[in-house]
């Protein structure tokens, strides 16, 4: 293989990493703070593993945090919430049954 495929290829790969960063984000602005599999419901994915490496980095990047525990609408279990740190977005709001009940704007 030439180097000229291979700076290629990462520079595809590169970009499809920064494609997801952002629409992770974009979502967790949005809608507020969600579960893995809600995550990957919004963003039209089928596996976890297309968010969750994504996700632990933008953790490790100090982006997002955890912000709690609740039963996910997706998978019927309790789960971890992440959310985006310090930002203006949306929040879910959700019941004492866990089940959403709407959105307020964040700052």
């Amino acid at each position: 293989m030439r180097q000229t495929s291979l700076l290629a290829y990462q520079e595809l790969k590169q970009a499809d990493l920064n494609r997801r960063y952002k629409r992770i984000l974009e979502a967790l602005r949005y809608y507020g703070a969600m579960t893995d599999r809600e995550i990957c419901n919004v963003l039209g994915y089928k596996d976890p593993n297309k968010v969750r490496p994504r996700r632990n980095e933008l953790v490790k990047m100090g982006i997002i945090e955890e912000k709690g525990k609740r039963i996910c609408s997706i998978s019927r279990k309790k789960a971890i919430m992440w959310g985006v740190l310090s930002s203006i977005g949306y929040q879910n709001v959700f019941n004492e049954a866990g089940e959403c009940i709407g959105k307020r704007k964040i700052y």
